[in-house]
């Protein structure tokens, strides 16, 4: 009999275990979100009033993002399962994933073409990027490894390590901040690459905010897109407190529909035209945002 139990036991363990992969399936994350938006029948411009990760703000204040509008759409490759996008300096940089497809590219923020593709090694399934002292850092999903390109090339110059996966990257003009998956966000230092401190992203309710994927650091928060869904949460680095969620999930109706059409997934901020580009995996069209 408690052999029977045992292997119950041990059944249901690793059955548990397996349901931790990273799959593409519904979570119920979409259902969470409490951005309010309102649509009018003339321009492509949806009204948002970004709630308040907090009970305290009862009167629903507007925190700065009085609306959103789309200034224009660039051509996607609906190849590019989009791991990573950045502006910097005039171009867009982006991240592809996948095993057999992924690549790092150079974009023209203007037209959508890509401009030079460094492609990885099949094994390797590519995930966020970040650009930091003429660096590009790359993540991988399950390597275990991260590439370093210099900015100027794209040529591959070196490589570092970490543990667990590897999913989002920025930086903070001091340290790089990457994403596992998890709730957790981790600070490395640019030299060493080895970890400084960790902060855990929890929302209004104390609850681990998980599946954070891309991040990208706007005007002192982290930005960073929720695997499975189509909204976005804003991150105060200090403490790891939800600021607000902001719900693009407007903008999948505005790109062609395919099998291989997926999630929301890319943020990109332009500082100097205070211009946002945003993308999913595999979709047809980048957005470039005014909010």
């Amino acid at each position: 009999m408690e052999y029977i139990k045992f292997t119950i036991l041990l059944i249901v363990l690793l059955f548990a275990g397996s349901c931790k992969s990273r799959q593409k399936q519904s979570t119920g994350l979409s259902q969470s979100i409490t951005n309010k938006t309102e649509t009018n029948d003339t321009a492509d411009t949806i009204l948002i009033k970004d709630t308040l990760a907090s009970d305290i703000d009862k009167n629903n204040k507007e925190i700065g993002l009085n609306g959103i509008k789309i200034i224009r759409e660039l051509p996607h490759d609906t190849q590019a399962y989009t791991q990573g996008l950045i502006y910097y300096k005039g171009m867009l940089y982006e991240s592809t994933g996948q095993y057999d497809e992924s690549s790092l590219r150079k974009i023209d923020p203007q037209t959508g073409n890509v401009l030079q593709t460094i492609n990885l090694e099949n094994k390797y399934f590519a995930e966020g990027i970040a650009i930091f002292n003429n660096k590009i850092y790359q993540l991988t999903w399950r390597q275990g490894i991260g590439f370093i390109y210099e900015l100027s090339t794209m040529r591959q110059t070196g490589t570092f390590t970490y543990y667990g996966e590897g999913w989002g990257i920025t930086n903070d003009n001091k340290y790089l901040v990457m994403s596992d998956g998890t709730n957790a966000l981790r600070y490395l230092d640019p030299q060493t690459l080895q970890i400084v401190k960790t902060i855990f992203v929890i929302d209004e309710n104390s609850i681990p905010l998980q599946y954070l994927n891309e991040l990208e650091y706007i005007n002192g928060e982290i930005w960073a897109n929720v695997y499975t869904s189509n909204y976005i949460i804003r991150i105060n680095p200090e403490d790891g407190r939800l600021v607000s969620r902001i719900d693009l999930s407007f903008l999948k109706d505005k790109i062609e529909i395919t099998p291989e059409t997926d999630v929301l997934n890319g943020i990109a901020y332009d500082k100097e035209h205070d211009e946002y580009y945003f993308t999913g995996k595999n979709w047809n069209k980048i957005f470039v945002i005014k909010m």
